[in-house]
C-alpha cells in the first residue's frame, strides 16, 4: 500500500510541476493602510484586500458583502443602510438604536472618517477596499478598537476611459454602473462615476398584500485632478447618494417556532405568526431613506524627499426611519427616527525616509488632526394606538415618547508612526497618538402625560494610545511579525432612551466613558512558489477593558454603560493559490474564543463567561474558479463561493438567560442564530480583448434561511410569549450582469 501512495503521489506531482511551471502567478497588491504606499505583503498588520475587479466579480455592492469573504468580520443591524454595524475579532457595541453611538470599527472613504452609521449605502468605481483587523489607535485614532475598513475609489488618469455594467435578477432587481475617465488637459483630468440599483420586496406582507425588502438606490461621484509637476497631486471629490429601502420588523413571537401565541389574552387579542420565513405581517410599513452629501480636498506635494498631505473634508447625512417594532397587524408599537448629520475634518501629515546619516532607513508619518461633528436627533415612541386595545384602561393607552437631542463633538489630534530597520532582516515598527475629545450634549425628554427631562451635558475625554511592533524577514518572501498595539472608542451621551422612565424607575446614566483595549498578535506574511500561493496567518489576544454596551432596562430604556470587560483570543488563515494555468483558489478561517470576563447588568446579574454578541467560534470563507479558454472566443469562467458562520448569540445573555420574576432558566432560541453556509455560483463569458464579459449568477444557492440580527424581550420558554424582532437575510436571488470597458 505505501508503495502504491509512494507511486501515485509521484504521479500527481510529475504532472503538477509543468503545470506550476506555467500558471499564473498572483498579482501584487498595493495598499495605504499604513497612510503610504506599501505592498500588503510587507505591511504587518492583518489585511483583507479587495481589487476592483474582485469586487465586481464578487458581485459586491455594500458593506455586508465584504464580511462574507473576510475572516472573523461579521455585520449586523435590523435596517438595510441605517445603524448598521461592523463586528470585527468579536468586538461590537451591540447597539442598533443610537444615532451618536459609533461602533468600534472606523469607516473610511478615500482617507476621510465616515462619521455617519448610515453612511455605507453605495459600493460603486472602485479601486480596492482594504479591511485591518485589529485595534488602530495611531494612525486611525478614536474608535478603532476593532478595526478600519478604506474605501478607495479609482482616481483621475491621463488615460480616456468608458466602464460600465447592467444587471438584472429575480425579484425586478435591476442595476446599472458607469464610470468616465477624461483629461482636460496636460494638468488636469475628471473621472466621473455613478449608479442606481432597484429592486421589488422579496418579503411577503400578509396584512396588505405588500412586498417590503425593496430597494431604490443612487449615487454619484465626480473627481477632478490636478498634477501640475511632478511634485505636487491636489484631487477633488464631490459625492452625493440616495438610499431607501422598504424594511419591516419581521417578528417572531412566543418561543421563535412560530406557534399560536396569545398576544394579549386579558384583552381578546390573539395572533398566530405565519411559519413562512419571508412572511410578516405589518399593519404600518417599515421604511428607510437616507440621503449623503459630500465634499473632499486631497493635496499633497513633495519638498525633497519628504511628502506633505493636506485632507480636508465636509459631509452631511439625512436619515427618516420608520419602524413598525411590534411586527404585528395590530398598532402596538412604533418608532420614528429622524437624524440630521454634518461633520468636517482637516489632516496634516508629513511623511519620510531618512536616507542616510544615523537613522538611515527610518520610514515615519507625522501628523495632525481635527474632526467635528452635529447630530440633531428627533425619535418619536408610540405605544398601544389600536382601537382593539381601547378597553384596556389599566394600561397607560395610547403613550407617546419624545426624544430630542443635539449632540456636538469635536477632537483633535497628534501622532507620529516610524519603521525603523534594525539589522540586515530586522525592523521595529513603533507608534504614538495623543486624542482630546470634547462632547455637548443638549436633551429633552418628553411624553404625552406631561413627563419632561431636560438634560445639558458636556464631557471631555484625552488618551495617550500607540503601537510597538517587531520584524523579522528571513527571506524576500517571508515576513514574521509580532505587535502590541493600545487603542481607545470615545465615551459619550446615552441618546437612546426613547422615552421617560415609567414610574418607581431614574433616569440611567447620561453619559458613559471610553473604553480601552490592549491587543498582542504574531502573525505571518508567505509567499510561496515563485508568487502562486500566498499565505497568511496571525494569532491574537485582545483585552477590553470598561467595555461598552448597551443593555436594556425596564421600560423602552436603552442605555449604554461601561458594563464589561472581555477576552478574545483567535487566529486567522488566508490563502490564495494558482496551482495550474486557469485555476484560482481563495481560502479564509477565522477562530474565535470570545467571553465576558466581567458584565454586571442593571439589575445586578452577572454574564460572565458569556460569549460576545453576534461573534462565531469558527467562521470560513472560499472560492475556486477555473478559466477556460475559448481561442477566439474568448475565455468561460464557472466560479463557486462558499461562507460559513457558527453558531451566533445576539445579545449578553448567551444561553444563559433567566427569568426576571419568577427565577427559572429560560432557552432563548429567539436570541441565537444557528450556524449557517451560504453559496454563491457563477458563469462568466469574457471577450479575447477584455473589453465586455457577461456572467450569469446566483446567490444563497441553497436558499438558506438566517438573521443578520434579532433582540428578543425576555422570551418564556415555558409560557410560550415573548418575542424577537428580527432583520432577515435575503433568499436565493439570481440574475445576470453584463460589462464593458473602453
Amino acid at each position: 500500500m505505501n508503495k502504491l501512495i509512494i507511486k501515485f503521489s509521484g504521479f500527481i506531482l510529475a504532472l503538477l510541476v509543468p503545470c506550476l511551471l506555467f500558471a499564473q502567478t498572483i498579482e501584487e497588491v498595493i495598499v495605504t493602510a499604513q497612510k503610504r504606499e506599501q505592498s500588503l505583503q510587507d505591511v504587518s498588520v492583518a489585511i483583507t484586500a479587495f481589487s476592483g475587479d474582485e469586487i465586481n466579480v464578487f458581485g459586491m455592492v455594500d458593506a455586508w458583502d465584504i464580511a462574507m469573504h473576510t475572516p472573523n468580520m461579521a455585520m449586523t443591524g435590523f435596517y438595510d443602510y441605517s445603524r448598521v454595524e461592523i463586528v470585527m475579532r468579536g468586538i461590537s457595541l451591540n447597539n442598533l438604536f443610537g444615532s451618536i453611538d459609533q461602533p468600534p470599527v472606523a469607516v473610511y472613504q478615500d482617507e476621510v472618517y465616515v462619521g455617519a452609521r448610515a453612511a455605507l449605502s453605495q459600493m460603486f468605481d472602485l479601486e480596492r477596499v482594504e479591511v485591518l483587523r485589529g485595534p488602530q489607535g495611531t494612525l486611525y485614532g478614536r474608535n478603532t478598537t476593532g478595526g478600519a475598513v478604506n474605501f478607495i475609489a479609482n482616481k483621475p488618469s491621463e488615460e480616456p476611459n468608458l466602464t460600465g455594467s447592467f444587471t438584472y435578477g429575480r425579484y425586478d432587481q435591476v442595476g446599472g454602473e458607469i464610470a468616465g475617465n477624461m483629461p482636460l488637459s496636460d494638468t488636469l483630468a475628471i473621472r466621473a462615476a455613478g449608479v442606481y440599483r432597484t429592486s421589488d420586496g422579496w418579503a411577503h406582507n400578509q396584512f396588505d398584500g405588500s412586498t417590503a425588502n425593496g430597494h431604490d438606490n443612487y449615487a454619484g461621484r465626480i473627481m477632478l485632478s490636478w498634477k501640475p509637476n511632478s511634485n505636487i497631486d491636489a484631487l477633488l471629490t464631490v459625492h452625493g447618494s440616495s438610499a431607501e429601502s422598504d424594511t419591516p420588523a419581521i417578528h417572531a413571537l412566543g418561543y421563535g417556532n412560530f406557534e399560536p401565541n396569545d398576544l394579549l389574552p386579558f384583552a381578546g387579542v390573539f395572533y398566530q405568526e405565519d411559519p413562512d420565513f419571508h412572511t410578516f405581517s405589518n399593519d404600518q410599513p417599515g421604511f428607510e431613506d437616507n440621503e449623503t452629501f459630500g465634499l473632499a480636498a486631497n493635496i499633497k506635494w513633495n519638498v525633497g524627499n519628504v511628502t506633505m498631505t493636506t485632507i480636508f473634508s465636509y459631509d452631511e447625512h439625512d436619515t427618516v426611519l420608520h419602524e413598525d417594532t411590534d411586527g404585528t397587524p395590530y398598532d402596538m408599537f412604533t418608532i420614528d427616527y429622524a437624524d440630521e448629520f454634518e461633520s468636517w475634518s482637516f489632516e496634516q501629515r508629513a511623511a519620510g525616509n531618512a536616507e542616510g546619516g544615523p537613522l538611515q532607513g527610518l520610514d515615519w508619518v507625522i501628523g495632525f488632526n481635527y474632526y467635528e461633528d452635529e447630530t440633531v436627533t428627533a425619535n418619536d415612541t408610540r405605544f398601544f394606538f389600536d382601537p382593539v386595545l381601547a378597553p384596556l384602561d389599566f394600561l397607560p393607552l395610547s403613550f407617546e415618547g419624545f426624544s430630542n437631542y443635539t449632540q456636538d463633538g469635536s477632537v483633535w489630534a497628534l501622532f507620529a508612526d516610524f519603521r525603523y530597520p534594525l539589522a540586515e532582516k530586522f525592523a521595529f515598527n513603533g507608534g504614538v497618538r495623543y486624542t482630546d475629545e470634547e462632547k455637548d450634549f443638549d436633551w429633552e425628554l418628553s411624553d404625552n402625560y406631561g413627563s419632561l427631562f431636560l438634560v445639558d451635558e458636556t464631557e471631555s475625554w484625552d488618551a495617550f494610545t500607540g503601537r510597538a511592533g517587531l520584524e523579522w524577514t528571513p527571506t524576500e518572501d517571508l515576513l514574521f511579525y509580532a505587535n502590541y498595539s493600545r487603542g481607545f472608542k470615545s465615551g459619550g451621551f446615552n441618546g437612546v432612551v426613547l422615552s421617560p422612565p415609567p414610574p418607581g424607575f431614574s433616569l440611567p446614566n447620561v453619559s458613559f466613558d471610553p473604553e480601552f483595549i490592549d491587543a498582542y498578535e504574531i502573525g505571518m506574511k508567505s509567499s510561496w512558489l515563485d508568487n502562486r500561493l500566498i499565505i497568511n496567518a496571525s494569532m491574537f489576544r485582545n483585552d477590553l477593558k470598561d467595555q461598552q454596551f448597551l443593555v436594556v432596562l425596564p421600560g423602552i430604556i436603552f442605555q449604554i454603560d461601561n458594563a464589561a470587560a472581555s477576552t478574545v483570543d483567535g487566529i486567522e488563515l488566508e490563502m490564495q493559490f494558482r496551482p495550474v494555468e486557469g485555476l484560482y483558489i481563495q481560502f479564509g478561517l477565522g477562530l474565535l474564543d470570545a467571553e465576558f470576563d466581567e458584565f454586571i447588568d442593571a439589575d445586578g446579574a452577572s454574564h460572565a463567561g458569556n460569549p460576545l454578541p453576534a461573534t462565531s467560534d469558527v467562521n470560513l470563507n472560499g472560492v475556486v474558479q477555473y478559466t477556460l479558454p475559448l481561442g477566439g472566443m474568448g475565455t468561460l469562467t464557472p466560479r463557486f463561493e462558499f461562507t460559513h458562520y457558527s453558531e451566533q448569540n445576539y445579545d449578553r445573555f448567551g444561553k444563559n438567560r433567566i427569568d426576571s420574576l419568577l427565577g427559572y432558566h429560560i432557552t432563548p432560541k429567539v436570541d441565537i442564530q444557528e450556524a449557517y453556509e451560504v453559496f454563491n455560483a457563477s458563469l462568466t463569458w469574457r471577450s479575447v480583448d477584455e473589453k465586455y464579459s457577461l456572467m450569469a449568477w446566483i446567490r444563497n444557492l441553497s436558499d438558506e434561511e438566517y438573521v443578520y440580527k434579532t433582540i428578543g424581550n425576555n422570551a418564556d420558554a415555558l409560557k410560550g410569549i415573548g418575542g424577537a424582532t428580527s432583520f432577515h437575510a435575503p433568499p436565493r436571488t439570481y440574475g445576470v450582469t453584463f460589462r464593458f470597458d473602453y
